[in-house]
């Protein structure tokens, strides 16, 4: 159990490495910097700026409650968890919406290709959705692991002190 532990420990800390500060870092600078086939910024696409806030504000969430997780504040942590993980939801969505139109024409590159897809919008910003997922895993493992220890520490009491037991065997 303590190799699962540690394991979903690290898949939440790279997820929230990769996920949760460098995909939306990215699209930050790119909003800023690249522009759309109608010679925009997407930051000037109607509704993006409230995306960009959401982003923040998941970023910060998720950061803030991996960290009051590992403090012992465990009520607190799942609470800005499952927050971060909703508001970057609802980024996607948003991100779908003010991207993805169905005529395709902010998210078709000069040659023809797809900037954006379906998959690459799941793969970069619904990837923070399972940060809340493998907290929720390493914590299983972390309390199995603990319950484990429990039972062979007891085991090794009653072994120990086989003598002090209450026993139903007539003494002669």
């Amino acid at each position: 159990m303590r190799f699962w532990y540690k394991l979903f420990w690290v898949l939440a800390w790279v997820t929230e490495a990769v996920g949760g500060l460098f995909y939306p870092l990215l699209l930050v600078l790119a909003s800023l910097m690249t522009t759309t086939n109608e010679n925009n910024r997407l930051v000037d696409i109607p509704g993006f700026s409230l995306v960009l806030i959401a982003l923040g504000a998941a970023t910060v969430a998720t950061l803030v409650g991996l960290i009051l997780y590992l403090k012992h504040h465990r009520k607190a942590g799942w609470i800005l968890l499952i927050a971060g993980a909703v508001l970057f939801a609802a980024a996607a969505i948003g991100i779908r919406i003010c991207c993805m139109p169905a005529s395709g024409a902010t998210s078709m590159k000069v040659t023809g290709e797809y900037r954006l897809t379906g998959f690459k919008l799941i793969a970069r910003h619904g990837l923070p959705v399972l940060i809340p997922l493998w907290v929720l895993l390493a914590s299983v493992c972390r309390n199995r692991m603990e319950d484990r220890q429990m039972y062979e520490e007891a085991l090794a009491d009653v072994a120990k002190d086989e003598d002090s037991t209450l026993s139903l065997k007539k003494e002669k």
